[in-house]
C-alpha cells in the first residue's frame, strides 16, 4: 500500500505556482489520481464563517495565519484534518483494492508542521515550488517557507508547457511497474 498512496507535503512562497503545478499533475496523471489539501483548508473556513470574501491580501494573509496558529495550539486543526484525509485515503485503497496511486498533495507552510507530518507519516516526500522575483511577506508563515530541506525543488520561471513537463517528471518519480 505505500507506493499505492503518496503524501507530498508542497510549499512555495505565495504565487510561486503550487496549486498550478498539483493541476498539471492531475492533468498529466496516467492512472494516478491527484489529490489537493491545504493544512488551512479548515481555518479558510471558519474565516468565511466570520466574513472572508476569499480574497488574500497582506491583512487576510495575515489573519489566516494567526487563526492557523490558534487553532492548530488549541484543537490540533490542521495536522487532523490533514491526518483524516490520509485515513480516508488508505481505508478506501484498502478495502477496495485499488491499484492506481493516490498522490495526496499537502500544502503546507511551517518547516515545524512539515517536519511533524513527515516523521507521522514516515512515506511523505516534500516538495517545495520556487519562482524568481517574489515579493516579501509578513506573517512567519510565508515568511519562513525556505527554512526547510525539501527533497525535490522545482523552479517555475519558465512557461506554463515547462511546467506540465516538470509535473509529469515529478509523478514519473512514483512510478510502479505492474500498473
Amino acid at each position: 500500500m505505500k507506493d499505492r498512496l503518496i503524501n507530498i507535503a508542497i510549499n512555495g512562497y505565495p504565487r510561486s505556482g503550487k496549486d498550478t503545478f498539483v493541476d498539471l499533475c492531475k492533468e498529466v496523471s496516467k492512472f494516478r489520481v491527484v489529490c489537493k489539501y491545504s493544512s488551512v483548508d479548515q481555518v479558510k473556513s471558519a474565516a468565511r464563517l466570520l466574513g472572508w470574501d476569499g480574497i488574500k491580501d497582506k491583512d487576510t494573509r495575515n489573519f489566516l495565519s494567526l487563526l492557523k496558529d490558534e487553532s492548530d495550539k488549541v484543537f490540533d486543526t490542521s495536522f487532523r484534518y490533514m491526518k483524516d484525509r490520509i485515513e480516508c485515503h488508505s481505508s478506501f485503497i484498502d478495502k477496495w483494492n485499488v491499484q492506481n496511486q493516490y498522490f495526496l498533495f499537502f500544502h503546507m507552510r511551517e518547516p515545524e508542521n512539515i517536519e511533524r507530518f513527515c516523521k507521522e507519516f514516515d512515506s511523505t516526500r516534500t516538495l517545495f515550488i520556487r519562482r524568481d522575483g517574489l515579493e516579501e511577506f509578513d506573517n512567519h508563515a510565508d515568511r519562513n517557507v525556505n527554512n526547510y530541506n525539501y527533497e525535490f525543488v522545482i523552479d517555475n520561471n519558465g512557461s506554463i508547457d515547462e511546467l506540465r513537463i516538470k509535473a509529469e517528471k515529478f509523478l514519473d518519480n512514483f512510478k510502479i511497474e505492474d500498473i
